[in-house]
């Protein structure tokens, strides 16, 4: 009897799910104001991502003035292109200087730098600047330079093959009453 009542049961649900007494989702515009009044929320409203610089991948390893006209020096940063571009010219990959803003800084003046349009691109704009990083990089420190001898005087090793003698003979730098004389050692024979 009981299996009788639950294969009743079940067509009768499958009825009874097609009534309209399903809810049916409301437009979010009746919820706005509940939204906005949340405390849950925001209090400032989230500002807009800055733009991108489409020159960021580029600096200014230096600035100059030839003829008259500006001059910029530019690197990508993965050191694989160096450019040179003069003001008024189009550079490769269509770059053009727009304006450069001098500074009596080292390192602080600005490229403003623009991208060519071409047949219905629109072009792209931006400032370059020095990297800061490459200008306060300190210098590599030179070798230490080879220590001479015991006994000779402290003077600058030449490389070899090179005459270190003025074309009178003598050693520069040093007087004739300080040079070294060549002592040659003879092994005496008759000592065992």
């Amino acid at each position: 009897m009981k299996r009788f009542v639950l294969a009743m049961a079940l067509p009768c649900s499958v009825l009874a799910s097609d009534s309209p007494d399903i809810p049916v989702s409301r437009p979010f515009a009746d919820y706005e104001k509940m939204v906005s009044n949340s405390p849950f929320t925001l209090a400032t409203p989230v500002a807009k991502p800055a733009e991108v610089n489409p020159f960021q991948n580029y600096y200014v390893t230096g600035l100059s003035k030839l003829e008259g006209k500006d001059c910029v020096f530019l690197s990508t940063r993965d050191g694989q292109n160096r450019y040179t571009l003069f003001a008024g010219e189009q550079g490769p990959d269509g770059l053009i200087i727009d304006r450069v803003e001098w500074s009596e800084e080292m390192g602080r003046s600005k490229v403003h730098l623009r991208r060519g349009t071409g047949a219905g691109v629109a072009g792209e704009a931006g400032v370059v600047e020095f990297d800061q990083a490459q200008i306060q990089r300190p210098v590599a420190a030179a070798p230490a330079p080879m220590p001479n001898a015991p006994g000779q005087p402290n003077r600058p090793t030449l490389p070899p093959g090179f005459r270190n003698r003025t074309p009178d003979g003598q050693t520069p730098g040093v007087g004739p009453s300080e040079q070294r004389r060549r002592v040659r050692i003879i092994n005496n024979p008759t000592k065992p």
